[in-house]
């Protein structure tokens, strides 16, 4: 999804697809490097283990900014449909269909709220 060409913010869409009925929908995912077991690192008990480990890096930072193009997707352009954990028949699969239809036919009146 590129921002710059809809011209209106994945929220306004995500919103919009769950005001049409679609279940399972949201903006974003994990970025792994923003995980407490990297924060902190800590993976294994209590003394930072691997990161303590003696031929471990201990230098690694994980701190916001390192992986940007992960960063952008989660938090501005990935819309995350969450198929795996619905069991859908299909008319659902068709009511989503159209849903997505609906809204991207309808951008400009998202742009406008």
């Amino acid at each position: 999804m590129d921002i710059e060409i809809l011209g209106i913010d994945r929220q306004k869409i995500v919103n919009a697809l769950i005001a049409e009925g679609v279940k399972g929908i949201e903006g974003g995912y994990a970025i792994i490097h923003t995980l407490p077991i990297f924060q902190k690192k800590i993976a294994m008990g209590n003394k930072g283990f691997p990161w303590s480990y003696s031929k471990s890096r201990s230098d690694i930072d994980y701190n916001k900014g390192i992986c940007p193009v992960a960063e952008q997707y989660h938090e501005e352009l990935f819309l995350n449909l969450e198929l795996a954990e619905l069991s859908l028949d299909l008319r659902e699969i068709n009511m989503i269909v159209e849903a997505f239809r609906k809204v991207w036919a309808n951008l400009n009146t998202l742009k406008a709220k």
